[in-house]
């Protein structure tokens, strides 16, 4: 499994952020971009639009925004965003 690691410096809604991808995985078959969408593959958060889903944005922001992290990734979705385990570092 490919991992990477990076500080949070947006979060787009309740279940994805982008990070500045600070660091590879040395095993990594992948290549990865110098600034990653990343989506939680456990957590599924209301749309932005609604109530929760503001309030789920912005949880997630006091949580996140500007921390390290660890993703552990799982696939890449439709839209492109990495899908993956998220851990604070």
């Amino acid at each position: 499994m490919d991992i990477i690691q990076g500080r949070v410096f947006r979060v787009i809604d309740g279940d994805t952020f982008d990070i500045d991808v600070t660091n590879i995985g040395k095993k990594n078959k992948f290549n990865y971009h110098a600034e990653e969408r990343i989506r939680f593959s456990s957590i599924n958060a209301p749309e932005i639009d609604t109530g929760q889903g503001q309030l789920d944005k912005i949880l997630l922001e006091e949580i996140l925004l500007d921390k390290m992290v660890e993703i552990s990734i799982q696939a890449r979705d439709t839209y492109n965003r990495i899908v993956g385990e998220v851990k604070l570092i």
